[in-house]
């Protein structure tokens, strides 16, 4: 489950605790806007300035690449019990990310304007998404959706 702090939410593999982003001061969070459509998910960067996110991503995750995305959804994966467990034993999250407009990615493997479905979330803090291979900066609004993994897996 998602737990929330000020409109943001935070997940994590060993617990679904309420916290807040470590990343976000308390006046960034202040700064979120309040009039975010009751049928967005309110998750995302609202107001971070690019580079202050390039620096944090970085500072956190140095050793893999960022992509930058805006009209974005979070897939929860519709799981058995039992193949919940296995995901979680796996050190992952039943979550996956379908982003309809890459904004910036650092390794250029995906041009500004193109779509991108992730692979399974490692961590997740409501606004840095990681994989294994790459760290999602989720900016402005998005969704959330509950799908099965063969409907997950169709977007490729």
């Amino acid at each position: 489950m998602f737990s929330t702090y000020a409109g943001l939410r935070a997940v994590s593999p060993a617990a679904d605790a309420i916290a807040q982003p470590a990343f976000l001061e308390e006046t960034e969070i202040d700064n979120i806007p309040e009039n975010v459509p009751a049928s967005h998910s309110g998750v995302g960067a609202f107001g971070l300035e690019r580079e202050r996110l390039r620096r944090l991503v970085h500072s956190r995750f140095s050793h893999k690449a960022y992509c930058f995305v805006e009209q974005w959804t979070l897939l929860r994966a519709a799981l058995n019990d039992e193949e919940h467990d296995k995901v979680r034993s796996a050190g992952h999250l039943p979550l996956f990310l379908f982003a309809n407009k890459v904004i910036e990615d650092s390794r250029l493997r995906f041009q500004p304007g193109d779509w991108v479905r992730s692979s399974m979330c490692l961590t997740f803090d409501g606004v840095m998404f990681e994989t294994r291979n790459t760290v999602y900066v989720l900016l402005g609004p998005g969704d959330e959706q509950t799908a099965s993994l063969s409907v997950i897996f169709s977007f490729f």
